[in-house]
């Protein structure tokens, strides 16, 4: 999964493997992946291409500011220190899904 700015503005995209997004800390009752997965379902990804490259579908979902403001709040819970401070700071208006066939 990727985070970030629309291609072909300035931004900068988050790459973010499941297994980091779903690392929880001690005593945390829920994990980043869970936060991202229950807000995406409210909306419908849309198909965006085949990666012959990840060998995998591609899903676009446009983030609303609310969406953003979600993904913002829950950026503490991830356990990469590095990777909450970008989600928390950089631009995000999409997300793009890789799903492995």
């Amino acid at each position: 999964m990727s985070l970030g700015a629309h291609p072909g503005r300035r931004g900068r995209t988050i790459d973010l493997p499941r297994d980091t997004a779903t690392r929880r800390r001690p005593l945390q009752k829920q994990d980043f992946w869970e936060v991202l997965i229950a807000t995406i379902a409210k909306h419908a990804p849309r198909y965006d291409t085949y990666s012959y490259r990840d060998g995998a579908d591609l899903y676009v979902w446009e983030l609303s500011p609310e969406d953003e403001q979600l993904l913002r709040q829950a950026s503490p819970l991830l356990t990469v220190d590095r990777t909450a401070e970008q989600v928390a700071g950089l631009p995000l208006e999409r997300v793009t899904l890789y799903v492995k066939r």
